[in-house]
């Protein structure tokens, strides 16, 4: 065995030690093996009371290691796994990390980031964690396979179906990479995975974000909630319009169709909020405020909880639905019947010059739908046919909401959008304590779901006086969609700052990162970097309730080159700052202020050392396309 495998083996899942669980509360202990080398894969064969064969595959190189799980009950066996938590294996066992920083389900549609120092900690359903030893890092990452997902929590390694009358399993449940760089521990966990059979679905980089979500939008939720209506949503578009706020597209929240309680009525707009149509609305709004695309919000299940039964939405769609065992009707997992529905739905929806979608409530089709068959196969079909639609109607541009469920992650075949944390509000009475929980828990986030989406941070206030720079500061460090819903007048001004000239949102090179002081503890002056090219950029929040000084060595921004000199700017100071990567910089920041630093490599030509500075005017300067030589003379008098 080499080395990383057996270091898994005895100090995270502690020899495969566990027990496979049945209905009627039969337990089977798994313990005990016996090794067989099958090329580059070792196979780990247990007995196992009820099956013909159980076996765990470990394919491994250097520093990353994936397993793989094949077991098949006995021929007429009444082996039938108990849907939920239906193969265990023990976790730890060994040596504990010094550190966890992990991501577990606190409730339904989001995950959580979470700090600990023992395997015992771990939260409800972790879906992946890195871990520190020493100096290297590993992360973990529980995997799918043919009807199962793994999660683990302080107990173990779980392998569930959700749904009754399953005997056989087959495929991954769990990989784990190291490196020196927690970032690289990641990325070599996850590009590992996905050549090797673990993650079936593309990773961010094999996605094309569409070009609607790299301008600048408006979302009508945090406006008006579900009160929305064809007048208000011209009056908020006659106010940006007026302040001069260049929309590059516009997103119709829940409320436009017609339902009651949580269930569908009809396929179409509700007459009484949009009297002239659906057409009517979008048409205005690309005529006459100058927004190039229109998108509305629909449910996975077409509605929270599907379509009323006897409603004319059931009537006219009643051959692709189908009734669940909770008694919802939704689009049918089966005969293709689902990619019928969304296919009619969205031949409307096209009609109407709608040109995107927001999918939302996916992490609660699993609920949904529980009981009718695996909930992993379920996803893929349901996510599959949604986005088949998608791409012929919408060429696949698609916002994913409240999935981050490992069964939405791991089944979504085209869409590169997701969000990435619970919905953005701000707490009247306690505004900044409710931003830097919103900033933290996307930044942490940003850490695993980068790895396969551009994350969405959700809307945001330019309105609100308190965060809205807080919150601009953290789109214009990010890569993903940004957009506004301000519940009073916008700041345009402030707006300016986070996009470009024309509303188009230029992208960072990944999702927005901790720094690496900041990625296992939380520190109360916050610190975010993103690269741009051969540029960095760097946000530093105060989260303090006092004013703070403290001294930031440059060290903590990864990939920086240690033999390369860099100009730093501040974007509220104005000022520049020659440094080089173990440079100490001296903050002075106010109770709840922050500094934006776009770092430049310095360059020399005949005439003397340089920069090619960006739009200063932008907290990003960095990412700006604009692009000046600006010779350090110059600038550092």
């Amino acid at each position: 065995m080499n080395d990383i495998l057996n270091f898994v083996l005895n100090n995270i899942v502690n020899k495969f030690k566990g027990n496979v669980v049945c209905t009627r509360n039969h337990s089977f202990d798994i313990g005990g093996y016996e090794v067989d080398a099958e090329g580059d894969e070792i196979v780990f064969s247990f007995r196992v009371s009820g099956y013909d064969y159980f076996r765990i595959t470990a394919k491994s190189e250097t520093d990353s290691i994936i397993f793989c799980i094949d077991c098949k009950a006995e021929h007429g066996s009444f082996t039938h796994l108990q849907p939920e938590n239906c193969v265990n294996f023990a976790i730890g066992g060994g040596v504990e990390p010094e550190v966890i920083r992990s991501f577990y389900h606190q409730y339904t549609c989001c995950l959580e980031p979470a700090v600990c120092h023992s395997f015992k900690e771990l939260g409800n359903r972790t879906h992946t964690a890195l871990l520190k030893y020493g100096d290297t890092h590993y992360n973990i990452l529980g995997l799918q396979g043919d009807i199962f997902c793994c999660a683990f929590d302080g107990q173990g390694f779980h392998l569930s179906v959700n749904a009754c009358g399953c005997q056989d399993l087959h495929g991954t449940f769990l990989s784990v990479s190291r490196a020196e760089d927690p970032f690289k521990a990641i990325k070599k966990n996850y590009e590992f995975a996905r050549a090797n059979g673990g993650i079936r679905v593309p990773l961010k980089r094999e996605r094309v974000l569409s070009d609607i979500f790299k301008g600048l939008g408006y979302c009508t939720f945090n406006t008006y909630e579900l009160d929305i209506s064809e007048e208000k949503i011209f009056k908020k578009l006659d106010e940006y319009k007026a302040a001069g706020v260049p929309l590059n597209w516009v997103l119709i929240d829940d409320g436009w169709q017609n339902y009651t309680g949580q269930y569908l009525l009809s396929m179409t707009v509700d007459k009484a909020k949009f009297p002239n149509g659906l057409k009517y609305l979008v048409d205005r709004i690309k005529n006459d405020y100058g927004v190039k695309h229109v998108g509305v919000w629909i449910a996975m299940c077409a509605y929270w909880r599907g379509l009323s039964e006897g409603s004319e939405a059931y009537h006219e769609m009643k051959d692709m639905l189908m009734r669940t065992r909770s008694g919802h009707w939704i689009p049918s997992l089966y005969d293709n019947k689902g990619y019928e529905f969304f296919d009619k739905f969205f031949t409307y929806l096209e009609e109407c010059g709608i040109e995107f979608v927001k999918v939302d409530s996916q992490s609660g089709y699993q609920h949904v739908i529980e009981g009718e068959m695996p909930t992993v196969e379920a996803c893929r079909l349901m996510h599959g046919m949604i986005e088949r639609a998608a791409a012929k109607h919408f060429p696949g541009n698609v916002l994913n909401c409240m999935g981050m469920d490992i069964e939405n992650v791991y089944s979504r075949p085209l869409s590169a959008a997701s969000r990435n944390s619970h919905d953005f509000d701000v707490n009247s009475k306690w505004p900044y304590e409710s931003t830097r929980e919103f900033v933290v828990v996307n930044v942490w986030g940003s850490i695993w779901h980068d790895m396969m989406y551009y994350a969405d941070f959700d809307m945001w206030w330019s309105s609100d006086e308190y965060t809205g720079e807080h919150n601009a500061v953290l789109r214009a460090i990010h890569d993903g969609p940004n957009y506004l819903s301000d519940p009073g007048p916008c700041n345009a001004e402030l707006v300016s700052h986070a996009v470009g000239d024309n509303g188009e949102h230029e992208l960072c090179d990944h999702g927005a990162y901790p720094t690496l002081d900041c990625v296992y503890e939380y520190n109360p002056i916050f610190k975010v970097w993103n690269q741009c090219g051969e540029n960095f950029a760097l946000a530093v929040y105060n989260f303090t309730n006092e004013d703070w000084t403290e001294t930031m060595n440059l060290s903590v921004v990864p990939d920086m080159n240690e033999d390369t000199d860099y100009i730093a700017y501040e974007y509220f100071t104005k000022s520049f700052a020659r440094v080089k990567r173990d440079s100490d910089i001296t903050l002075e920041l106010k109770t709840n202020a922050l500094a934006v630093y776009s770092l430049y490599p310095v360059k020399c030509d005949d005439n003397g050392e340089y920069i090619m500075l960006g739009d200063t005017n932008k907290y990003i300067s960095a990412k700006t396309e604009k692009k000046t030589k600006a010779y350090i003379a110059d600038i550092l008098k």
